[in-house]
């Protein structure tokens, strides 16, 4: 799970309006935000779109192991996680 903090406001609320059921069109919203992002990881994949989280992405493999695995640990990332393991052996 990301930290509370890092995620998106937006996000963040619409979360809590469906946990704590304080709007009756917070799923409807939930459920808009995951076709959008849905949409947006596809144009990722496709080579188009958000190109600063692909040069984000590889800043944090650039930084020294340690901080990888940390950067991995919080953010609940498992690509690298046996590869940065051995090296930090």
């Amino acid at each position: 799970l990301p930290i509370y903090d890092d995620i998106d406001p937006a996000l963040r609320e619409m979360c809590e309006s469906a946990v704590l059921n304080t709007s009756g069109e917070a799923t409807e919203k939930l459920l808009e935000r995951a076709e959008q992002e849905k949409e947006r990881i596809a144009a990722i994949k496709a080579g188009g779109g958000d190109g600063g989280a692909k040069k984000a992405a590889a800043e944090w493999r650039s930084a020294p192991v340690k901080e990888r695995l940390i950067h991995a640990l919080l953010k609940g990332i498992d690509e690298f996680i046996e590869a940065d393991t051995e090296e930090a052996r």
